[in-house]
């Protein structure tokens, strides 16, 4: 396996710009993505009607790589860059988002505007909230499926790629004398310094054992077992923290702890873990997953979603998933301002009640998965049962419906919204 603990690397050390930054997230990528086309990374910016680039590194690619990768970006169907960009798939190939999003042969148009050099794409989308998000993509010489296990692997490093994009944004220094620094820490998980909400005892412990569980994935472990590696870096610590590489003026390295909760506007009272656990939802993730982001326990994401279904009205998650999606109402509530707040207006259910109410909460689970481009493997992971009952639902969600296909699911399911 491959390093992906240097992606990982890559994305918590924000010293450089943002084109620096990005230059070294596609380099350490390119060892595992390139097909001999390069390895791209790129910071875009999602808004109602349209998806920019705000900036795009290229890795051990031809001279015009750059200029090829924006021109696929720029000239590319409308119906193409929505099912990238704004999809509830973090990884995966573009040929797959494609068609669970929208089962249509655009990727043949793919192929034309990259004269030729890519007949599909591989990476993931790591989605920072607010539309800004960052992709991480290479060419590949022919039509492909991202397999199952790998997948896994892309999803989560999406989740640290997110959290680093999202401070990165927020921050206007990477002094470690900056106000927003509220623990500074040595490699071993030393607390050298506490402030503001890191002071407490407790919290200066949970801060100590990340730091020691990301030193450990950044040691040897990191080429025996890449799975295991993953799995002990936590993205925040305790749903506050993100721990990045600061270096002092004689080169030491610190881990510095900075506030990064993820947020948007609130639309109807939802506490702030609610209002996390709900966005990663709806950027595609799975509740086990969403634990693992939030450096939580899953009992406690199945808690916080449940909460946010109740406060919001919706009875599955869904509907709360297709509520917080890329492209979904959340996106395009009315903002106004009231007795001093600001407050979301929109009309729920994000579905037509009489779509869903066809459907069980179990089947309503399935055809979200299902529209987000999982497979029956996957959903069965997910839901701790099999492939064959997964499989099972889905027919039972097609024949209810009247449809026969995962793009029939999904045309259907935004038409409803």
């Amino acid at each position: 396996m491959s390093d992906l603990i240097a992606i990982l690397e890559a994305a918590h050390c924000l010293d450089a710009d943002l084109p620096a930054w990005l230059q070294q997230i596609a380099e350490a990528s390119a060892p595992i993505l390139d097909r001999g086309q390069g390895t791209a990374a790129m910071a875009f910016q999602t808004e109602r009607e349209s998806v920019s680039l705000r900036h795009l590194a290229m890795a051990r690619g031809p001279v015009d790589a750059v200029a090829v990768t924006n021109r696929v970006v720029v000239e590319s169907p409308v119906d193409t860059i929505e099912a990238v960009f704004r999809s509830g798939n973090p990884a995966g190939t573009v040929s797959q988002v494609i068609q669970a999003m929208s089962g249509s042969n655009e990727i043949e148009r793919f192929r034309r505007i990259s004269d030729g050099r890519g007949a599909d794409g591989i990476g993931c989308i790591a989605h920072a909230g607010g539309g800004a998000g960052l992709a991480i993509m290479a060419p590949l010489p022919e039509i492909a499926t991202m397999p199952p296990a790998e997948r896994a692997r892309w999803r989560q490093i999406a989740l640290h790629i997110g959290a680093a994009y999202r401070l990165r944004l927020a921050l206007e220094s990477f002094s470690l004398d900056d106000d927003s620094v509220e623990a500074i820490l040595d490699p071993n998980g030393t607390v050298r310094d506490a402030r503001g909400s890191a002071k407490s005892k407790s919290a200066r412990d949970v801060l100590r054992e990340a730091a020691e569980h990301a030193e450990r994935a950044r040691g040897p472990m990191r080429r025996r077992d890449g799975d295991e590696s993953l799995a002990l870096w936590q993205g925040l610590v305790r749903g506050r923290w993100s721990l990045v590489d600061q270096f002092d003026s004689d080169g030491r390295r610190f881990l510095v702890a900075r506030p990064n909760e993820p947020g948007a506007k609130d639309p109807r009272g939802l506490a702030d873990r609610e209002l996390q656990a709900a966005e990663l939802l709806g950027f595609g993730y799975a509740p086990k997953e969403i634990a693992y982001a939030l450096g939580l326990a899953p009992s406690t994401i199945g808690n916080a979603l449940a909460r946010a279904r109740n406060k919001l009205g919706l009875r599955s998650h869904s509907e709360l998933a297709a509520l917080f999606s890329p492209g979904g109402m959340r996106q395009r509530l009315m903002e106004l301002e009231f007795a001093g707040e600001s407050l979301a207006i929109g009309s729920l259910p994000l579905l037509a009640s009489e779509t869903l109410s066809r459907l069980t909460q179990a089947e309503g689970t399935v055809a979200l998965g299902l529209v987000q481009g999982a497979t029956y493997g996957e959903i069965g992971r997910q839901r701790n049962t099999s492939e064959r009952t997964v499989a099972n639902q889905a027919q039972s969600i097609y024949r209810k419906l009247g449809i026969g296909s995962r793009a029939e699911l999904s045309s259907l399911m935004r038409d409803t919204g």
